[in-house]
């Protein structure tokens, strides 16, 4: 569900993962309505560590970690949308991300950062749930990818 990029000498490690059942029991009053449209992960359900080991933990690098995601087995109805939840920790800084935003196909920019971070926490929400989603199992696979700058 979630992947790993590794490009030159800096790496993106991802950990955690988010599965959600949507059934009978998350109807708004009853069966004859409609699905509760909004679902959240809890906060650091997925989490980041970036590091260079060409500057170890005291050389300073400037970094942006970009997301996208996989369309292949998804619903046109649903949007899923990512937050950073934590900053997690390490002798550099971040940046950015601290509000949900859409995961699209394309590749977009999501946070910056300086130095080695550990433990940067994210939180997902699943928007558009409805009847007018056929039943069925719908994936997205998220792609993080941290570029140097």
């Amino acid at each position: 569900m979630f992947s790993s990029v590794q490009l030159c000498a800096q790496d993106i490690s991802i950990g955690g993962s988010w599965e959600l059942t949507i059934d009978e029991s998350d109807m708004q009053s009853g069966m004859i309505s409609d699905l509760n449209s909004t679902y959240e992960s809890p906060a650091d359900q997925v989490y980041a560590t970036i590091t260079h080991p060409d500057y170890g933990w005291f050389g300073t690098w400037y970094w942006r970690v970009d997301v996208s995601r996989d369309n292949s087995q998804w619903h046109n109805l649903l949007h899923l949308d990512v937050r950073r939840s934590s900053g997690g920790f390490g002798f550099g800084s971040i940046s950015g991300g601290t509000s949900y935003q859409e995961i699209s196909t394309a590749t977009q920019s999501f946070f910056t950062g300086a130095r080695n971070r550990l433990w940067i926490g994210f939180q997902y929400r699943l928007r558009g749930v409805s009847v007018s989603v056929p039943a069925g199992t719908y994936v997205a696979t998220v792609t993080y990818t941290v570029v140097e700058l």
